[in-house]
């Protein structure tokens, strides 16, 4: 196996993680609709390093939603996915950041490689990533 399948197979397996990442050349070649009741837009996820997708998983397992109702995906194919709450996972909050309609169900926080480098936010992270939690306990109810 390679170092590749082994993390997969670690994600899986230990984990129980089965459906988090999407292979972004598979997902550009097909036109098939993402279709998810959460959805991470992840900026670069398709370049994410072991220790930034280690993050993100821990993050995503955090928010204790069942994970067969998440998808991540790189934010470049943002066109194709349609979720009941989509977050936006980006490197760098500011003025630069393309216009991302913001509300009820959309998120845009600190991605796992902006936090990786910048510890000091990761509670405002934790802080937005509680918005996914009351959202969907409020749609339990």
């Amino acid at each position: 196996m390679s170092e590749k399948e082994d993390y997969f197979s670690y994600l899986e397996n230990v984990l129980g993680i089965k459906t988090v990442l999407i292979d972004q050349a598979s997902q550009q070649a097909s036109s098939q609709q993402i279709k998810s009741p959460l959805i991470f837009l992840v900026e670069g996820l398709s370049s994410y390093s072991a220790d930034e997708t280690e993050l993100l998983n821990k993050m995503i397992a955090a928010l204790k939603i069942d994970l067969s109702q998440v998808q991540a995906v790189d934010s470049q194919i943002s066109a194709s996915c349609e979720a009941e709450f989509t977050v936006h996972f980006v490197d760098h909050l500011g003025a630069s950041l393309p216009r991302i309609p913001t509300g009820e169900t959309v998120l845009v926080t600190h991605s796992p490689r902006f936090l990786l480098k910048n510890a000091a936010f990761k509670k405002q992270a934790w802080d937005d990533l509680q918005k996914v939690i009351r959202f969907f306990s409020r749609q339990a109810n």
